[in-house]
């Protein structure tokens, strides 16, 4: 076997790599069927069994690394709208516009577990929803949408139903570093 058989051989091992990261070959057999013809063709240079190791090592390493599941994402939202009137939204948005049953809550500390309903497959899968203050009483705040169990387009279907929401509620969002009215909309006195 010649340079030009071991070029082809060492192309066709990508191309197989390819197709396995990608979830569009044979599977493993196919994959080690070209790694063993590669095999083949190495035992004719000087060397060939030290490159197979080093080729089948670093194939190896990078499907293992390609197939690791990522760690957990969670999506963000900035809401300008103060502590008080994200919290507000986000657990009617929660229990009520959605119907989903929240398991705990904390107002002080700003998180709300819930029992997440797909629309999709009707599967109930845990959810959290984290709301982080700003530094400043008037600074914007973090929403945290956590679906450890869903992909990552529900977290982010949930923010952007919460942004809606609060629009339509609230109206425009406030100017930064402006201050947000309180949420009954008055002077703070009893009627």
């Amino acid at each position: 076997m010649g340079r030009a058989d071991f070029a082809s051989d060492s192309a066709a091992v990508r191309r197989a790599f390819r197709q396995h990261v990608s979830g569009s070959s044979g599977g493993w057999s196919n994959f080690r069927r070209h790694v063993s013809g590669l095999s083949g063709a190495c035992s004719n240079f000087h060397g060939g069994a030290v490159l197979v190791g080093i080729v089948s090592g670093l194939l190896v390493t990078a499907a293992v690394l390609c197939s690791a599941p990522g760690a957990n994402a969670r999506s963000t939202f900035e809401s300008p709208y103060g502590y008080a009137r994200t919290w507000n939204a986000a657990l009617r948005l929660v229990r009520v516009d959605n119907g989903w049953k929240v398991t705990e809550k904390d107002d002080a500390n700003g998180y709300l577990l819930f029992d997440y309903k797909s629309p999709e497959s009707g599967k109930t899968t845990p959810g959290s929803l984290e709301l982080v203050r700003g530094s400043r009483p008037d600074s914007s705040v973090s929403v945290l949408v956590q679906l450890a169990q869903m992909p990552h387009y529900h977290e982010q279907v949930i923010l952007d139903a919460l942004s809606s929401k609060m629009r339509r509620e609230y109206g425009d969002a406030p100017a930064p570093g402006s201050p947000v009215e309180p949420i009954d909309g008055g002077d703070g006195r009893a009627d």
